[in-house]
């Protein structure tokens, strides 16, 4: 254990020496133009041992634009993989429960580019090849505490209180799987303080996405959810295929309800995007 810590504080050591530790990079153009000639190297090395897929993976909060010469990177990369979820998280957000992964801009307290369209037009705008272009989703929910500065309604933004409880089987703070949402989920016009159901609340206009929550109780507080479900990841797809993008990355598998307890139907998420691809 000593040696692990030593070899990854010298590790941090030899990375501040070189690009220092601030909040800004002051060599932006010529680090682009580095990672460029960093995956070519890399798709020969792939190439030479018989394994000639290469994807680059864009996290939802890096400035596509700063850091990613589509046209010189996709001479070497099959798929770009857009990572467009967890734009709001309770980590990030953690006193405003809002959609983690809106197809669209739609209210002027959010960023612009908190959204899949966004990200999507961005990259394309950047001369990225459609093609190559994997949309991201993910196969859980983003939870927040709610508390009684929270209101009845639901609807967000939300006043949050920090990440929800861990779920029973991920144990992390925050999120919680498909398959420790769905069996919970009820459709009702009003909302719930069970503490073992969550009300589902869709979006009629696809925009959003769905959202689940239960109220506090006592002093039990409740939850806000943002989740991908069956229907939301089929609009997706949907998207997808109309607009002739490269395809779906689902993040990631072992959350979706492999097992089945929602209806006996198993991965239901991957073969809603599947039938629709």
């Amino acid at each position: 254990e000593k040696k692990e810590k030593h070899t990854w504080g010298s590790f941090i050591h030899k990375v501040a020496k070189t690009v220092g530790i601030t909040s800004k990079d002051s060599k932006e153009a010529e680090h682009k133009e580095q990672f460029t000639a960093l995956v070519r190297e890399v798709k020969g090395v792939l190439n030479a041992n018989n394994c000639p897929y290469l994807s680059v993976s864009i996290l939802p909060h890096v400035n596509s634009s700063v850091y990613f010469d589509f046209p010189g990177l996709q001479k070497y990369v099959d798929h770009f993989t857009l990572m467009t979820y967890d734009f709001r998280t309770p980590d990030r957000v953690p006193k405003l429960a809002d959609h983690a992964s809106p197809f669209k801009f739609v209210y002027a307290d959010r960023l612009a580019w908190q959204n899949i369209e966004s990200q999507v037009n961005k990259a394309i705008a950047l001369k990225a090849d459609r093609t190559k272009l994997v949309l991201g989703i993910s196969t859980y929910g983003r939870t927040w505490k709610m508390d009684k500065d929270s209101g009845k309604s639901g609807a967000p933004p939300v006043t949050a209180d920090g990440p929800g409880e861990e779920g029973t089987y991920t144990k992390t703070e925050g999120l919680l799987a498909y398959y420790e949402i769905c069996p919970h989920l009820v459709e009702s016009t009003a909302a719930t303080t069970s503490l073992t159901l969550y009300r589902r609340v869709p979006d009629p206009s696809k925009n959003l996405g769905t959202y689940a929550f239960r109220l506090p109780k006592d002093d039990v507080k409740g939850i806000w959810i943002s989740f991908e479900e069956p229907e939301t990841a089929k609009q997706k797809a949907t998207y997808v295929k109309q607009n002739n993008l490269g395809g779906i990355a689902l993040m990631d598998l072992s959350l979706d309800d492999a097992r089945g307890l929602c209806d006996a139907n198993k991965y239901p998420i991957l073969k809603a995007v599947k039938n629709i691809l």
